[in-house]
Order: C-alpha cells, then structure tokens, then sequence
C-alpha cells in the first residue's frame, strides 16, 4: 500500500516539474514576442562554461564596445580575442575624442579613464592566465573588457561641448 502512494507521489512531482519546464518556456517565448529586446530564455540550452569543454570559450560582445549596437538584437557570440579588438578600438578612439575635446572635461573624467586603462590591463592579464587553464579567468576578463568599454562611454557621454562663442 505505502508503496504505490511513494510511486504515485513520484511520478507526480515528476510531472510537475515537466509542466513547471514547459511554463517556463512558453513564457519566455511569450516575453520574446512581446519585447523588442528579449531574447528566448530555454531551461534545455546547455551551459557554455560546462562539459564538453571546449578549447576556446565563445563570449556576447558587450554592446558598449559594439561601434554601432542593435540593442533590438541579442549580441553576436565572439571568441574572447575578437572582444579584446574590439575593446581596444573602442578604447583608442574614445582616448583620442577625450585628448582632442576642446571644452571642460568634467571633474571625474580623470578617474574614468584611469580606471578604464587599470581594466584594459586586468583583463589582458586574465585573459592570459585564463589561456593558461586557470579557471573562471576568461570569464572574469570578459567582464572587464565590458567594464572598461562602459567607462570610457561614461568619459564621451560627460564630456562638456565647448562654450559657443
């Protein structure tokens, strides 16, 4: 008797969560349809960072490195070294606006770009030691690449125009 109520139990909670799966992803699909920006959340999608390893992990560009981002899109998955060319190209052009801007920089302008600069060389090095095997590395320069391309467009987005004369 106790035996058929712990099977019967079983398949229940079995069940249950299979509908909780199938809700969840009808209403990600749902989300998607009725969001410009939303992007299909799929509790069967694999985690990347997990088995089967890969050589070379894939990352979403950071739109803030992006030179013109479609935020009506989900971000292309690039290899860590095309993140890192990107972010440098950001970089040399947002530096080269912030030498040439001719009005007031404002007051934290400084510490922007330092810290920028102090997160361009953290994540080279993590990238580096991440290449090396070290785990969770390359995800940690991922996300200094993407916090050194927001700093440097909070440094264009507070730059003064100059006083019209």
């Amino acid at each position: 008797m106790w035996m058929w109520i712990l099977i019967s139990l079983a398949v229940v909670a079995v069940l249950a969560v299979g509908a909780a799966i199938v809700f969840i992803n009808a209403m990600g699909s749902a989300y998607s349809i009725f969001s410009a920006s939303g992007t299909r959340p799929s509790l069967f999608r694999w985690p990347e960072n997990l088995w089967p390893r890969k050589k070379e992990f894939r990352f979403p560009l950071p739109y803030a490195c992006m030179e013109a981002p479609n935020k009506s899109r989900p971000p292309p998955d690039v290899s860590l070294a095309e993140i890192a060319k990107a972010a440098d190209a950001f970089s040399a052009r947002a530096e080269a606006l912030y030498a040439a801007h001719k009005g007031p920089k404002p007051e934290n302008a400084e510490e922007f770009l330092a810290a920028a600069r102090a997160l361009r060389v953290k994540a080279a090095e993590q990238r580096k030691l991440g290449e090396e095997g070290k785990a969770g590395e390359q995800s940690s320069a991922w996300v200094s690449y993407s916090e050194s391309c927001q700093f440097y467009e909070m440094l264009l987005s507070d730059l003064i125009p100059p006083a019209q004369k």
